[in-house]
């Protein structure tokens, strides 16, 4: 835990759209839970599935993972979550 911890106070000091900005959810399946901070490049997508069935969700753009409880973003498993830059 302790090291999860690390990783995600790093992925916070390194992308500004984490501790500042603007807030946006997106529409999603009632189980799920998707908002973007930030914007342009800088910008970061945060995908959560809070039930305990797999969820699908595709992203709108492209995206690459930079903190994921899994490899693949467009289905969560249970209570799975993902967080996601924009791919340059």
């Amino acid at each position: 835990m302790l090291a999860f911890t690390r990783i995600v106070l790093k992925l916070r000091k390194d992308h500004a759209a984490l501790r500042a900005g603007g807030i946006a959810f997106l529409e999603t399946p009632e189980t799920t839970l998707a908002f973007t901070r930030g914007e342009g490049a800088d910008q970061v997508l945060c995908l959560f599935n809070l039930s305990a069935a797999p969820a699908s969700f595709t992203p709108p753009g492209a995206w690459t993972p930079i903190l994921a409880s899994q490899s693949d973003a467009t289905t969560l498993s249970g209570y799975a979550g993902v967080w996601l830059k924009p791919k340059l």
